[in-house]
């Protein structure tokens, strides 16, 4: 008999929510807010500018091969980069703060050529220094092989900002572009 009521009132509820209304019920539900900063220039005298209100621009020296091309909105900057057998693409950008640390930004890119994930004292083993105007930067060269995918990475580790300089290219290339791919990264400056 227990059994039977419990079969009733499930068979009650499920008519009970079935709805014949052919309606789309759409809702409204508040956004969360994000906490963002945005630069805003205001038109001062020279004396009066401070190094936190001017805006922040690299440059650099670009081999004559490259191409710059409309990239991601949060790029600084975009090259296609060609090479004997095809072209890569080549990102500048900038964070504030350490951004996520060496070791997660170069196992992310690892995972994007089907590399498996690395220590942080193996990463920062297989890294080489370089010096540039802007500073002091961390260069990576990724390979995989097997599905010939590679990545060449400069890392800028600034006092209050991370610059990233990241080429995604075919791993037959990387010899090719290396040489110009570091003389690039030597170059950045303020």
């Amino acid at each position: 008999m227990k059994n039977n009521i419990y079969i009733w009132l499930f068979f009650i509820l499920i008519l009970a929510s079935c709805s014949t209304e052919d309606k789309i019920k759409t809702y409204r539900l508040p956004k969360k807010s994000i906490e963002t900063s945005i630069l805003v220039e205001k038109e001062k005298v020279p004396s009066e500018i401070s190094s936190e209100t001017k805006k922040f621009t690299l440059q650099w020296k670009v081999p004559s091969s490259w191409e710059q091309f409309d990239g991601h909105s949060m790029r600084m900057a975009s090259f296609y980069v060609p090479h004997s057998t095809g072209k890569g693409e080549l990102s500048i950008t900038e964070f504030s703060g350490m951004s996520g640390g060496i070791q997660a930004n170069i196992n992310r890119w690892r995972g994007q050529i089907s590399l498996p994930p690395e220590s942080e004292q193996s990463i920062l083993t297989s890294s080489n220094s370089y010096n540039s105007e802007l500073g002091n930067f961390l260069f990576f060269e990724l390979a995989n092989e097997t599905s010939n995918q590679g990545i060449l990475a400069s890392i800028y580790e600034l006092s209050n900002r991370t610059i990233f300089v990241k080429l995604s290219i075919e791993q037959s290339a990387l010899i090719e572009i290396k040489k110009d791919f570091i003389a690039f990264s030597k170059s950045i400056s303020l």
